[in-house]
């Protein structure tokens, strides 16, 4: 049997834009021109939500804070990138 998380929580929507106040749009609108893009958006326990971006090579990861500030040292470990942060 699989220990799912998310109980009767809903899931995040498929367009994950929509879950950006409008200082994270306007924040991802500028990054994404130097390669960066939206990669997932998680659901803490407290029911905030963490917006994590991706580089365009996929090495590196930041959060992308409720005031449109990227933080590039947020600590988020991915399988993807575990030995880098």
């Amino acid at each position: 049997m699989v220990n799912e998380k998310r109980n009767s929580e809903d899931a995040i929507l498929n367009n994950m834009e929509d879950c950006l106040n409008i200082f994270q749009r306007d924040a991802l609108n500028l990054i994404k021109n130097n390669g960066w893009s939206l990669k997932f958006v998680r659901r803490s326990s407290c029911d905030q939500l963490t917006i994590v971006l991706e580089d365009v090579e996929g090495q590196e990861v930041a959060v992308l804070e409720e005031d449109g500030k990227i933080n590039y040292w947020s600590g988020i470990v991915t399988r993807k990138n575990e030995d880098i942060h």
